[in-house]
Order: C-alpha cells, then sequence, then structure tokens
C-alpha cells in the first residue's frame, strides 16, 4: 500500500495531549480505513490464550473506520482482548510519534508497537484514555512508549525504535469487566514542524 503524505497546516497553533504546541505538524497515514481493501488485515489475540473467557473481534464499517469490539471477563485470570496487524514495510523511522483518532466508551485503553512479526514477545505500549461517543485525535509520542512483556514492565530494555516496527495493535486491559467498543478512524505517524 502507498502511503500518502499530507502537510497540515493548523491555522493558529494546535495543542496536543501532552501540551507541545506547534504550528504545523507533518503526518503520514499508515492505514486509510475508507475502504475495505485499505483498512489491513487484522487479527484478534484475547485472553484465551491463558485461559481466560474475554470476547472480541474487530470490524470495518462503510462509514470509513475500524471496530475493535467485545467482552472483557476477569474470570478464570484473564482480563484483555486485543487486535493486531502486521507489515514488513512500514517505514516509520524518521517519525516522532502515532497519531490516532478514535471513538471510545470512557475506557481506557492501549496503542501497541511490536518490531518482529511473531505472536509472541516484547511489545511497546502507550496508554490512552477516551471520552464516551466522542471523536478524539490521540498523539503518543514514541519516546513514551513502554517495553512490556506479558503484561510485566521491562525498565532495563531500549526504547523503541520505530525503523522495525513489524506490528501495530490495540488492548483494553483496564480491569473492568464488561462491554467495551473502541471505533479508529485514523492511524497514522506525525513529525512536528
Amino acid at each position: 500500500m502507498k502511503s500518502k503524505r499530507i502537510i497540515i497546516i493548523l491555522g493558529l497553533i494546535l495543542c496536543f495531549q501532552h501540551n507541545t504546541i506547534v504550528a504545523s505538524v507533518e503526518t503520514m497515514e499508515i492505514y486509510d480505513f475508507k475502504k475495505l481493501e485499505t483498512s489491513g488485515k487484522w487479527f484478534i489475540v484475547n485472553d484465551g490464550v491463558m485461559g481466560g473467557v474475554s470476547e472480541s473481534n474487530v470490524s470495518w464499517e462503510p462509514e470509513g473506520f475500524l471496530v475493535f469490539e467485545g467482552i472483557l471477563s476477569l474470570d478464570y485470570g484473564g482480563g484483555f482482548a486485543s487486535t493486531r496487524t502486521w507489515s514488513d514495510v512500514w517505514q516509520m523511522g524518521g517519525y516522532e510519534g502515532i497519531i490516532l483518532s478514535v471513538r471510545g466508551d470512557g475506557r481506557k485503553y492501549q496503542f501497541r508497537c511490536r518490531l518482529e512479526n511473531t505472536f509472541d514477545g516484547i511489545s511497546y505500549r502507550h496508554s490512552f484514555a477516551t471520552t464516551k461517543g466522542e471523536w478524539l485525535e490521540i498523539v503518543l509520542p514514541f519516546d513514551e512508549f513502554e517495553p512490556s512483556f506479558r503484561g510485566r514492565l521491562l525498565p532495563s530494555q531500549p526504547n523503541i525504535d520505530p525503523s522495525f516496527i513489524r506490528q501495530i495493535g490495540f488492548m483494553i486491559t483496564d480491569k473492568q469487566q464488561g462491554d467495551f467498543r473502541l471505533e479508529v478512524k485514523r492511524i497514522g505517524l506525525y513529525l512536528k514542524g
């Protein structure tokens, strides 16, 4: 898939989640959710891999967004649901972080990156909160991603090198049993101007 580079010049200022003020931002879209063909191939990994019973699915809506939804269960030592996609052609090196456009349910989610196309292993995570029923632009700087393995932080692990990212995805593991729904209109990369 060819990525499009888009220059966004904002009128006065753009105030990011972490109070960083910039006058312009260069972005590169990773996925275009306007068409099914350009939405990527997503798969599910839930807590069933460790005996849990959470359920989730991922689907594409013709209105132009991806939907990750399901039921989180804390039974049998479980408590997470996730969706991922992979690629060997992303060129994320040189960008400062991920930019998302999401509409959630008021719950907290994680955006995750992996440096290998393997099922298990180290992932780099960044949490973000949603506001029920509202579209939000979320900015996730790469230097704030935390390395983890099966839920445990790995402080001795080096920072993420975006040049080697091969998987991205979303996870919910907020210890709140019940329904969840996250809609994703945009996944992109940003570079402050």
